[in-house]
């Protein structure tokens, strides 16, 4: 049993990476989940992601409770502007019924320096420049410049 749940915990430390904290909280970035994808009607892609927020205080009742807060942004590197779609207070396991705002190029919102969004945008695009799971954010890959040349190989 505690081979099973030290595998767990390692998938889940690498599925959540940390990337900054801040007193309230420890911000990972689910490495599962992350995609690039296309901004629609615009020739740009955008970064699809879930960041968790963990309590950072062992005095805290929600560390304790085992709550936890996701949140689900779409991040444009190219303009450097997020947007905001929801968030979820987890206790346990989250529920897959969520209410979302859906995308619109009204809420892309410019980043106000030393906000949390501000850490949070810069982390997860320089995750996401490192990590070749995602294929990078500044350069398409060879499969997405043939997709939107309309090139099957």
């Amino acid at each position: 049993d505690a081979v099973k749940t030290k595998n767990k915990k390692s998938k889940e430390k690498d599925r959540f990476q940390e990337i900054f904290r801040d007193e309230s909280f420890i911000y990972y970035m689910d490495m599962r989940s992350v995609r690039n994808v296309p901004i629609p009607n615009r020739q740009d892609r955008m970064i699809d992601v879930w960041v968790k927020l963990k309590p950072n205080s062992f005095s805290d009742g929600d560390a304790k409770a085992g709550k936890y807060y996701l949140e689900h942004y779409y991040l444009n590197p190219k303009s450097k502007q997020i947007q905001f779609l929801c968030e979820l207070e987890v206790t346990g396991r989250p529920s897959n019924a969520i209410k979302e705002r859906p995308y619109s190029s009204q809420n892309w919102e410019n980043l106000v320096p030393g906000s949390v969004e501000d850490d949070i945008y810069h982390a997860v695009v320089e995750k996401a420049k490192s990590s070749s799971s995602i294929g990078g954010v500044a350069m398409p890959s060879a499969s997405d410049i043939l997709d939107m040349l309309n090139i099957g190989l």
